[in-house]
């Protein structure tokens, strides 16, 4: 039997939140885990059904004349649902505390007169009660409409970037981790922006029969109070704009590094990208450093405006009238709290709604994906034409028809505009004059293969109908069987190739676009494919294929590019599956995230502030909040005193000293709170750096889970934690004080104070367990949604030639359900808490009144203690759920501690510290992946200057042998540089000592010249000696490079890697499938450049082509896990391809 829902509970469980004791009792038993929560949110509630309504809204604002408005689409939405809860604040602010301060008035005056106000009392009793319903179903539904705001955005700001032409992945992550989530904080309070100014007018005509004009003073103090907060609202505005941008930008640098990890950490730019990042939160932290001295004065206001507007009414008064003076106390306190709290944070959320607002119509109004000339859809005539089409290689436009059938392969030099040739098919750029229709359904495989995490049958499936036998022939097609889930960090370049080949082959689409597909596969796999899918499969369809350096079927040259090339004649084909050994033991797709055990541990929240300031200033903080609530207390107390001395000139006196004592110590206390909360999450984000950037590279292929934490959870940390865990440290010590000061004049009240602060210890014991594990599984269900946004942020070409925004828009809703039901539930158990809390405080309330019926006492003491215990009876169960609120959002620090901790590479481990050189020598080394043996028993040695080829089928290890040089991949055996084993070398100099051109080549955004010197060591004539050799290939030294040099061609990115290397000037020089992505000449062009700047290096190549090895010294062949030499290929005579490597190399 299932746990009891919202929507199965009856009308008594609902209002009292009963429905939760299920949940509530299972979390306090056992941990709760996502499974237990699969079925809390309510079909109201779902993604598809709020999304697809603001889709039709929003789709409605656009097309109407006018300009479209984002708030105009929510306000028909969800407007009137918010409105009408507007009620329960109004009725709670203008009804039940406007009559409980006058009914105070009211129990004083009879108890002084020994009357007993039976019905005063009770009224203000049942006031309480009905006061606890209203504030509560206010919060929880007022929280569940910005829940459902957050939801249907985030739709819609998916399905834009399903559309968008392009979508930087760091500003998507932040938009639905941090601008979505605005509208869950301030759907709370913008209510109180015309409840605040109704209660003020009330308030004071109520207060002008008390005191006349010196009421009107206390009115313009408080209105002075208004204005400021009105001005720190405009404040928090601006800055909150810029801290989302600043956030955006270290959330892109985020995405793209950890993205790439492998090849920065063969290149040595840990350093270098640690730089960068300090910058970007350098720049971050500035505004938010700046958000928090406003804030500090924003808390201090709130802290002491009761006791500065009480003064100043009481001196222009000059007259202490008992009932009058605890009837005034009771109303400012009520204010404090609607006027410099919910007011003001009603300004502040509305200003943060309205940016977050602004930048999501930002997003959604900028340009979508467009198809250009015909249609997708299927018509009579399958065909691709091209007519006037631009292309900076060539002086005359190009123009092409294709008819269906047709095999074309477009050919020319990099960056003569191939792939830019197949992005205008699709639509993905524009081609200005350029006409290019396209009549049929498309297929695409990229030239950087997109996997998303999931299952190899759902990547290959993608959005199609699942047909077993297509399957099983499209898998023999491609060479590849299928081994379940796939790890999107260990899958070769092959591999990936081969899965995004599979897809395309799976759609059966009309139109089939290759671009260079077959760089990372060996000869005899790369023939395989051809035959079997491009030959046979997809007979009868459009094949359009570019690069690479095999012609089929009509040739279309963009360039003067040199006619030479060279194929094997010989096509023996054989199924190429059998040997894939690495990616046998590769299945894992996303390991779930561990959920913590039980409460956060105290040990969190001292370290959680030791970091911010040591222990001395843990001493310090302490010691001011416990002086500022002393001031503030005695100040309460000495109300009892100045009324029974009866002198005023001097109680005025008096009293003004400890108000400036008080706003003194707040100020300070606030100041140095926040600034040890922003010192530590300064450090916290450094540490986590340093150790995300230097962790093994195992762990780094979990990058959803990285960005969680440097997304969600530091915003938390950032913005949030600091300002609710002052507010419930602050209401605990109130509360504190509030029940000392009672029991000093009411002893007799103590015991039951006691006994419910028992009881309330063992109710927040009971909810905690549940509360903290459910803020841990709501933040583990975020992770999957960041890596939903970020792999589809990098595969949007693919997804649209295959029309999957629906499966992905599916699957997005899907998981932002799961993510949703967390944080419903979380809401429900908070509001059950609070309620409990509640009628404890009511309990108290009725034994305090009680008491003071029974008893003989003065006015002063019965206006001190009932003013107080009504104003602690609301700020109680917001002080205690603020606690719940501060260990839920500890979970975000356990969660940064967590990875602060994580391994990582010891770069000064080691005896040596000088740079490696040859000979290199491998001894009996062995690798294992889970378990299985993928090489064994490799022994090898590399003489200094020799220049050796590594050769073998895709995946059977040759990428891992040059991790182990590395030490990226784990190893046993000994890997000896000159005599010195590998383990014995500083880890960074090792790493330094090695120049590599992995097979992704990487490059990161700027100049060229920051790309090709990272550290600025060299001078432009050391760079352009080099750089001049490709100058025709590039504008100049100071062109600018996008993120992953996404502005350039593969074969430009490759070139630009290949003269970083040479201007590295190491001895040692690693060449991962250099030129896979390249053509015949500039493939000649680069091994002129390797041979005249390289010729004394010692060089390791992975190759597939033969005129690449063709003038080595020695060739080694990687088969079944072992090692074995062979003689060296000759170009010029094909007898002399050994029968092994026939079907490896081209």
């Amino acid at each position: 039997m299932g746990l009891r829902t919202c929507s199965d509970a009856g009308f008594i469980s609902k209002l009292f939140f009963w429905w939760v004791n299920d949940l509530l009792f299972l979390g306090y038993k056992r941990e709760l885990t996502t499974n237990d929560l699969s079925n809390q949110l309510r079909k109201s509630d779902s993604s598809k059904h709020l999304g697809y309504k603001l889709f039709d809204l929003w789709d409605e604002e656009t097309t109407k004349g006018k300009k479209p408005s984002l708030f105009r689409a929510i306000r028909k939405q969800f407007g009137f649902d918010y409105a009408f809860i507007g009620l329960l604040p109004f009725f709670e602010e203008c009804g039940i505390k406007i009559i409980q301060p006058i009914l105070l008035g009211v129990v004083i005056q009879k108890l002084e007169a020994q009357t007993p106000p039976y019905l005063e009392a009770g009224i203000i009793i049942l006031a309480s009660i009905l006061n606890v319903f209203t504030t509560h179903w206010f919060y929880f539904c007022v929280q569940n409409v910005g829940m459902r705001i957050r939801i249907a955005t985030s739709c819609l700001i998916y399905r834009k970037c399903l559309r968008q032409l392009c979508s930087p992945e760091g500003r998507l992550l932040n938009l639905l981790s941090s601008d979505v989530q605005r509208f869950d904080q301030s759907s709370v309070y913008l209510h109180y922006l015309w409840i605040g100014p109704t209660n003020i007018i009330l308030v004071f005509y109520i207060l002008y029969y008390y005191f006349g004009i010196a009421s009107l003073l206390g009115l313009g103090i408080l209105l002075i109070f208004t204005c400021l907060q009105g001005f720190f609202g405009i404040m928090f505005s601006i800055l909150r704009s810029r801290t989302a941008d600043c956030t955006d930008r270290r959330m892109d640098f985020m995405v793209n590094m950890l993205k790439k990890m492998k090849q920065i950490k063969m290149l040595g730019l840990e350093d270098f990208y640690g730089k960068k990042c300090r910058e970007l939160r350098r720049q971050e932290v500035g505004v938010i450093g700046t958000t928090a001295y406003f804030r500090t004065f924003n808390l201090s206001f709130f802290y002491t405006s009761v006791k500065i507007l009480f003064l100043i009414t009481i001196w222009w008064y000059n007259s202490l009238d008992t009932s009058a003076v605890f009837v005034m106390l009771s109303f400012y306190q009520n204010l404090r709290g609607l006027m410099t709290n919910s007011f003001p944070n009603g300004v502040l959320q509305f200003a943060e709604a309205r940016v977050a607002i602004n930048r999501i119509q930002t997003y959604l109004l900028e340009p979508e994906q467009e198809p250009l000339g015909g249609t997708n859809e299927k018509l009579t005539e399958i065909s691709v034409n091209m007519k006037n089409v631009h292309l900076k290689c060539r002086r005359d436009p190009l123009n092409l028809n294709i008819m269906n059938g047709e095999i074309v392969s477009i050919i020319g030099s990099v960056g003569t505009g191939k792939t830019t040739l197949l992005q205008g098919i699709l639509g993905e750029v524009k081609t200005g004059e350029s006409v290019i229709s396209v009549f049929g359904r498309i297929a695409y495989v990229p030239q950087t293969p997109w996997i998303y995490p999931a299952s190899m049958k759902d990547n290959i499936v993608l959005n199609a109908h699942f047909d077993p036998n297509w399957y099983e022939q499209v898998l023999h097609a491609a060479a590849l069987t299928d081994y379940g889930h796939v790890s999107l960090g260990n899958l070769s370049g092959g591999m990936r190739a081969r899965i995004s080949l599979a897809r395309a082959a799976y759609s059966r689409a009309d139109i089939y676009l290759f671009d260079d597909p077959f760089a990372a596969l060996d000869s005899r796999t790369k023939r395989h494919v051809i035959q079997k899918l491009i030959q046979e499969l997809l007979v009868g369809k459009i094949r359009i294929i570019c690069g690479g350096d095999g012609r089929m079927g009509r040739v279309v040259a963009l360039d003067k590019i040199d006619r030479e090339f060279r194929r094997r004649q010989s096509m023996a084909v054989q199924d190429p599956s059998s040997t894939d050994r690495e990616e046998i033991v590769k299945k894992v797709v996303e390991e779930e995230e561990v959920i913590g055990k039980g409460t956060v541990r105290w040990g969190t929240y001292f370290e959680y502030f030791h970091t911010g300031s040591g222990p001395i200033g843990i001493i310090i903080l302490l010691l001011l909040s416990i002086f500022a609530q002393i001031s503030f207390s005695g100040s309460d107390y000495y109300l009892r005193i100045w009324d029974k001395t009866g002198d005023t000139a001097t109680g005025i006196r008096t009293y003004g000293v400890m108000v400036i004592v008080i706003v003194i110590l707040s100020l300070l206390r606030c100041l140095f709170f926040f600034y040890v909360c922003l010192n530590s999450s300064v450090k916290l984000h450094d540490q986590i750096f340093s150790k995300v950037s230097r962790a093994h590279q195992e762990f780094l292929v979990m990058y959803g889970k990285i960005l969680n934490r440097f997304g969600k959870d530091m915003c938390l940390i950032d913005e949030t934690l600091p300002s609710t865990f002052l507010n419930a440290f602050s209401v605990l010590l109130n509360v504190t004080g509030t029940v000392v000061v009672i029991s000093i004049v009411q002893p007799l009240l103590l015991p039951p104070a006691a006994v419910l602060s028992l009881v309330f210890y063992f109710l927040r014991r009971f909810y905690i367990r549940t509360s903290i594990a459910l803020r841990r599984i709501e933040g583990i269900v975020r992770t999957p949604l960041y890596t939903l946004i970020s792999s589809t942020g990098s595969g949007l070409s693919t997804i649209r030639s295959f029309k999957a925004e629906e499966k992905f828009l599916s699957e997005f809703t899907e998981r932002l359900d799961t993510h949703s039901s967390s944080w419903y539930i979380n809401l429900a158990t908070s509001r059950w808490f609070g309620i409990w809390l509640d009628w404890i405080s009511v309990l108290y309330t009725i034994i305090v009144i009680a008491t003071f019926l029974v008893t003989v006492s003065t006015g002063s003491d019965v206006g001190l203690v009932i003013s107080s215990v009504l104003a602690l009876s609301g700020t109680f169960q917001i002080g205690a759920r603020q606690s719940a609120e501060v260990e839920n959002q500890m979970v975000a620090v356990e969660r940064v501690l967590e990875y602060s901790k994580v391994p990582v590479e010891n770069f000064d481990e080691g005896e040596s510290d000088v740079l490696v050189s040859a000979p290199i020598e491998f001894i009996d080394v062995s690798i294992m992946y889970n378990d299985f043996l993928v090489l064994k028993n490799i022994n090898l040695k590399i003489n200094r200057g020799e220049k050796i080829a590594l050769l073998g089928r895709t995946g059977s290890g040759k990428t891992t042998l040059l991790k182990t040089l590395y030490r990226l991949a784990d190893y046993s055996g000994e890997i000896q540089f000159n005599g010195l084993e590998s383990k014995k070398i500083k880890l960074k100099k090792l790493r330094s000592s090695l120049s590599i051109i992995p097979q992704d080549p990487y490059l990161f955004k700027g100049t060229i010249r920051n790309n090709l010197d990272p550290h600025g060591e060299l001078t432009d004539n050391d760079i352009c000696r080099v750089f001049n050799r490709f100058g025709g290939f590039f504008q100049g030294l100071d062109s600018f490079v996008e993120e992953d040099g996404k502005n350039l061609s593969q074969g430009q990115r490759q070139i630009l890697s290949l003269v970083r290397v040479i201007l590295k000037k190491n001895e040692i020089l690693v060449l991962d499938e250099p030129t896979a992505n390249l053509d015949w000449r500039t493939d000649q062009l680069i091994r002129e450049a390797l041979d005249e700047f390289c010729s004394k290096c010692t060089v390791i190549t992975v190759a597939h082509r033969i005129w690449t090895i063709a003038h080595y010294d020695r060739a080694f062949l990687i088969q079944d896990g072992g090692l074995q030499e062979i003689p060296v290929p000759q170009v010029e005579d094909a007898d002399s391809v050994p029968e092994e490597l026939q079907d490896i190399v081209a």
